[in-house]
């Protein structure tokens, strides 16, 4: 069986489409309102008068800040002093006392130093009899040079003796000065020797007397003698 299909009218085609538009139109609407439900409406916050606006803003301030020690405002009292005895300073002792260093003040009459004193220099005096020369074990071939710085004495006689080690005598002169007791005299003389080995000690004497033939004043000197 053929069965044919109809064809729908011009009229009726555009009721149908109006129809779908509409359907369509609901159905959006409708989801949109659902949608909107589902979005969660925000709390507004609840409006402040203007008059009481400086207020609330003063003491959201006065919260912000941190809190301070504020000073005590309450009336001072009078109170007794209480009595303070006076105690030594403990580290008193063991403070540094500053040292004050003085200066001192220039005058116009300041005293020049003085120069060290000299002390005059002392003269030993001469003996009675001072030999001059040789010295003390001077080594002394022949002559022997003889100094004698001497005052002939009383009897104004000078003796002058050379004797060797073993006691012989290897020179002996007799000198006489007429001269005042007081007087000093340098006497100057060579004196000839001959010895047996290389070398001998002797001694030199000087000597001078009295009036009465005493000796008065005597000095003698070592001496080594070489051939």
């Amino acid at each position: 069986m053929n069965i044919k299909p109809q064809r729908i009218k011009p009229h009726k085609k555009i009721s149908l489409i109006c129809l779908v538009k509409s359907i369509a139109v609901l159905f959006l609407t409708s989801l949109l309102a659902s949608c909107a439900n589902l979005i969660a409406t925000p709390d507004l916050p609840t409006l402040i008068p203007e008059a009481e606006l400086p207020t609330i803003i003063a003491q959201t301030a006065q919260a912000l800040v941190p809190p301070t020690n504020a000073p005590d405002l309450a009336t001072p009292t009078r109170t007794q002093p209480s009595s303070i005895t006076p105690t030594k300073d403990a580290g008193q002792s063991q403070s540094a006392t500053p040292s004050i260093a003085l200066t001192p003040v220039p005058t116009k009459n300041t005293p020049q130093p003085l120069g060290t004193a000299e002390s005059p220099a002392i003269e030993i005096p001469y003996a009675k009899i001072q030999i001059i020369r040789p010295g003390p074990l001077s080594k002394i071939v022949s002559p022997i040079k003889v100094q004698v710085f001497l005052s002939p004495g009383e009897g104004k006689r000078i003796q002058m003796e050379l004797i060797g080690e073993d006691g012989r005598l290897m020179y002996r002169k007799v000198f006489r000065y007429a001269v005042p007791p007081a007087t000093l005299i340098n006497l100057f003389k060579d004196i000839d020797f001959e010895i047996n080995g290389v070398a001998e000690t002797a001694r030199l004497v000087v000597s001078t007397y009295d009036a009465h033939g005493r000796i008065q004043a005597l000095a003698s000197e070592d001496l080594i003698l070489l051939s």
